[in-house]
């Protein structure tokens, strides 16, 4: 990731049992990152967690992640929470070096808000919130030489972690997260990291060639007189989603949620819903409610996918159908095992074009997997 970029994620945490819930409901929170200028900044919110006004146990926000087989954390700080049982911290970090041992933040797939006692050092932590980050380790260029095992080559010395910050900045007043780039920025779409043009085999899965290209010549008949369109974007933004999930397909679980498969697609089960990249607010709802969506492609004469997929999890109902349709989720299939249920569940599927990027309605074609 180019960390002199701004970056934004939020990352859902979710309860983990309800030992420290400070009342009826579900434990409940989120993670949100930012990262600009080589600079970085996390608040983490929490909600019904039980307050220790003596002190007996803290709550610490801590991250874990993978380096080759070696299993890495980072302590990132306290989150301090108040009578209410709501809290939030705020922390400063450096995204090149979260822990102070060289691992950037990409290295760390999973946020961990845990109860620690102050009381018996012995006492294991207590996991009360848990949430995907998203990042795929090795997924992305490093700054420093990775070999196959998974040791980094990088000259710096230990200590140094991120910079705890609850509340707000010093010296008066909450500034831009990152430290580098003003909220407005917050409006614009999440960067898709991948390079344009990329033509590379992954686990099986293949990327598009000359995406930007050939959206651009698409797109130059959209061009009204009296004014520009810029629906090219979309599309184009939509298409690099697909390619970056496709390389870096191998970290997520592949699924065969249909006992027949009218798409013809490969599908892989993707957890993180600030993934899901489609202008639907429909969608991002049920994936949010469900935890989950599922990501497809159905491949081409030479490997190439000639299509994706997106599955949104709901049963075929007006109210759980994204967007009542609009937005191109028409087509509904159920899960495996549920075909004679009643009020089964399944999912509503769009197809995004491979090589226009736009969102249309499944077509129904059996192809080989690849």
């Amino acid at each position: 990731m180019n960390y002199g970029r701004y970056n934004r994620s939020v990352t859902v945490l979710s309860g983990q049992g309800r030992d420290f819930a400070a009342a009826d409901g579900q434990i409940a929170g989120y993670l949100k990152v930012e990262t600009g200028n080589n600079k970085g900044a996390m608040r983490c919110s929490v909600e019904n967690l039980r307050p220790y006004p003596k002190g007996d146990y803290v709550y610490k926000l801590i991250l874990f992640g993978n380096r080759g087989e070696r299993t890495i954390h980072s302590v990132v700080g306290t989150v301090p929470v108040g009578r209410s049982g709501n809290g939030e911290g705020y922390f400063r970090f450096d995204p090149n070096d979260v822990d102070g041992r060289g691992n950037d933040y990409m290295c760390f797939s999973t946020a961990v808000v845990a109860a620690v006692s102050m009381k018996n050092d012995r006492e294991p932590l207590h996991p009360v919130l848990k949430g995907n980050t998203g990042n795929e380790p090795e997924a992305r260029p490093l700054a420093a030489s990775v070999n196959r095992s998974g040791s980094q080559e990088r000259n710096g010395t230990d200590g140094g972690g991120p910079q705890e910050r609850n509340g707000t900045d010093e010296g008066g007043g909450e500034k831009d997260a990152a430290g580098a780039m003003p909220d407005r920025a917050e409006q614009a779409p999440e960067a898709v990291h991948g390079e344009e043009g990329e033509k590379e085999e992954i686990n099986g899965w293949k990327t598009p060639e000359a995406l930007k290209d050939r959206i651009h010549e698409e797109r130059k008949q959209d061009v009204k007189p009296g004014g520009r369109c810029f629906n090219g974007f979309y599309n184009e933004y939509i298409l690099h989603a697909c390619a970056h999930t496709c390389q870096v397909a191998e970290y997520y679980e592949e699924v065969k949620p249909f006992a027949e498969d009218r798409t013809g697609a490969r599908w892989k089960k993707i957890m993180n819903i600030m993934n899901l990249p489609l202008v639907s607010p429909g969608a991002h709802y049920f994936a949010s409610l469900y935890h989950h969506y599922i990501f497809g492609a159905r491949p081409d004469q030479r490997g190439y996918a000639s299509c994706y997929f997106f599955g949104i999890p709901g049963r075929k109902m007006d109210a759980e159908q994204p967007d009542g349709g609009r937005s191109g989720f028409v087509f509904w299939q159920p899960v495996k095992g549920a075909e004679n249920q009643k009020n089964p569940y399944g999912y509503w599927i769009v197809e995004i074009d491979g090589r226009t990027g736009d969102i249309r309605e499944v077509t129904i074609e059996m192809a080989a997997e690849v």
